[in-house]
């Protein structure tokens, strides 16, 4: 979770994303309510019948379609957009999973991105555009920090609403006047986990200031979450939606 925003950045850094975002998205406008939808679809997906939730979120996507920043036609399912968004999301969870010091195995890392692979297949994401091994993977991953991530006015917007502009979650009984003092804070904790876990290049490329008391905060930040992970019992450290099913599963399991 400390990393959410991450992944929604770097996929609105491609430019059909962030064309698609501007346009269709309700993030700017409920950011609270559409990431609990992209976590109730995850979980589904991980839970439930994979494959109807993947054709119906490529069906939510069928309208999605527009010009883009530069004047340029899209639509959603572009091949090369579509694909970064489902390989972005395995980069991210890796990504999660290091910085918070729970390093897979060689081998499990590699069974992942091959399931990742496969899931992208419901999705209509084809073979051809995601790379067969790991190791390509990381080639891609490169290539496309490198030469398709772009600054846009979304990409600006995107980072404004994650630092100082969320409002309080709708469900969560927050006074007004309490989150407006407490958002510049924590909006800071999380710029600094959202801008230290940018390659180099992207903080560059988006004019992002970073020095090396930034850097000292963001590895104090992760050593404190390291640290509150290793300390919470497993159940707590799942977000409530994900710990009921797993804990089903398992009842299932023992009563099977």
């Amino acid at each position: 979770m400390p990393f959410a925003g991450r992944v929604l950045a770097l996929q609105g850094m491609h430019p059909t994303v962030s064309a698609g975002l501007e346009q269709h998205s309700s993030v700017f406008e409920a950011p609270w309510q559409r990431a609990w939808e992209t976590i109730g679809y995850g979980l589904e997906l991980l839970f439930g019948d994979a494959e109807q939730v993947a054709r119906r979120v490529r069906e939510l996507h069928r309208p999605i379609a527009g010009i883009d920043h530069a004047g340029r036609r899209y639509h959603a399912w572009n091949r090369e957009a579509w694909t970064w968004v489902h390989l972005s999301t395995f980069e991210a969870t890796r990504y999660a999973a290091r910085a918070l010091g729970r390093l897979p195995t060689a081998d499990a890392e590699r069974e992942l991105y091959d399931e990742w692979r496969a899931a992208g297949r419901l999705y209509g994401v084809q073979a051809r555009d995601t790379p067969r091994e790991l190791v390509d993977f990381e080639a891609y991953l490169e290539e496309m920090i490198e030469r398709r991530l772009v600054p846009t006015p979304t990409t600006a917007r995107l980072l404004d609403l994650l630092r100082v502009r969320l409002p309080p979650p709708p469900w969560v009984p927050v006074p007004t006047r309490l989150w407006r003092l407490g958002r510049r804070p924590a909006g800071r904790l999380v710029w600094t986990l959202l801008v230290g876990s940018f390659p180099v290049t992207l903080r560059e490329r988006h004019s992002l200031p970073w020095s090396a008391l930034d850097q000292l905060s963001y590895d104090a930040s992760l050593a404190a979450l390291r640290a509150a992970g290793t300390a919470l019992p497993e159940r707590l450290t799942r977000i409530p939606p994900a710990a009921y099913r797993i804990d089903a599963l398992h009842d299932a399991g023992a009563t099977g």
